[in-house]
């Protein structure tokens, strides 16, 4: 069942393609040629008037609407050949996002399968815990990522990082990518008609938000501000995430919950996100990490318990 309906998945978009996409591809590459053949025509004619001597009215008249046509004709080439390129370059950077971020979560797919069930008598049970009974149990953060976007890693006995996953670093480089594509090619245009220097830092403003730069500073936040990597370091004795930094006797337990998050529309998009929190000894909690992967977060968290030899409490849905 499952088989077939992927297979429906993907026949559905490339039969749409194959109908509409390819036909309208054609259509405009014959469009195309006929405007280059228009153009070459109107400057072989433009050529010939220029060659007359002593033009008369008429000749002066037909000079001046052929000039102005072929500049028309030329800045609508132009403005196509950027467009294409934009387009296409956001294809080849979402194509490459989307298999990156496929491929990563099939290999997740796979470690959860393979996994042993995590039954609840592995973690502690956090009841009867005084530090337990004043921590919150409540979302620590909003939103969330239905995709595995951190994971952990001991990189020494004494040293153990929680690293983003390469879906979540295509996810930011996706953005990125399509800012910086949109940006380069709207500007390399600018430049090749000679008004990228002369138009003022307004004018080079408004374009850079109007032709990708939203896309850029998301790609540049997701990549270098948000949910950085974490660290703990027992030759340190600290916990560093960011900026924030905690001695690791500060932390009392790992603690694990679910919440869910609603999706745009009534029956599309929503799933259960898990948080990964740190419990201080005062009972105030630190996230670690926060995304949907049940079976792969609660690996992760036994891992950050047995390295700092805490408890885990699983409160997880």
């Amino acid at each position: 069942m499952n088989t077939n309906l992927g297979l429906i998945v993907w026949i559905i978009p490339l039969g749409m393609f194959l109908s509409f996409g390819i036909p309208h591809i054609q259509t405009r590459i014959d469009q195309r040629k006929q405007t280059q053949l228009e153009l070459q025509e109107l400057q072989e004619e433009l050529a010939e008037l220029k060659r007359i001597e002593n033009p008369d009215t008429r000749q002066k008249a037909r000079t001046t609407t052929l000039e102005m046509s072929i500049e028309l004709r030329k800045n609508s080439i132009r403005f196509e050949n950027k467009v294409y390129l934009q387009v296409g370059g956001m294809l080849v950077v979402l194509f490459t996002v989307l298999l990156i971020m496929g491929v990563s979560s099939a290999k997740v797919n796979a470690q959860n399968k393979n996994m042993v069930g995590f039954e609840q008598d592995v973690f502690d049970i956090p009841e009867y815990d005084p530090i337990a009974q004043k921590t919150s149990w409540h979302s620590l953060k909003s939103g969330g990522s239905n995709f595995v976007t951190h994971k952990v890693k001991q990189v020494s006995p004494h040293v153990l990082k929680v690293k983003r996953t390469s879906a979540f670093k295509a996810f930011g480089w996706g953005f990125l990518l399509i800012g910086l594509n949109y940006l380069f090619f709207h500007f390399y245009g600018e430049f090749q008609e000679g008004t990228l220097f002369t138009q003022g830092i307004l004018k080079t403003s408004q374009q850079f938000f109007t032709n990708g730069g939203p896309f850029f500073l998301i790609g540049l936040v997701i990549l270098f501000t948000l949910n950085p990597p974490s660290i703990f370091d027992k030759r340190k004795g600290t916990f560093q995430k960011g900026a924030e930094v905690v001695p690791l006797p500060e932390i009392y337990a790992v603690q694990l919950i679910s919440g869910f998050v609603q999706g745009s529309g009534r029956n599309s998009g929503s799933f259960f996100s898990h948080e990964l929190n740190l419990v201080l000894k005062d009972g105030s909690r630190i996230n670690v990490m926060d995304h949907g992967g049940k079976g792969h977060i609660k690996k992760d968290a036994l891992a950050i318990g047995k390295f700092l030899q805490v408890p885990v409490w699983n409160k997880s849905s």
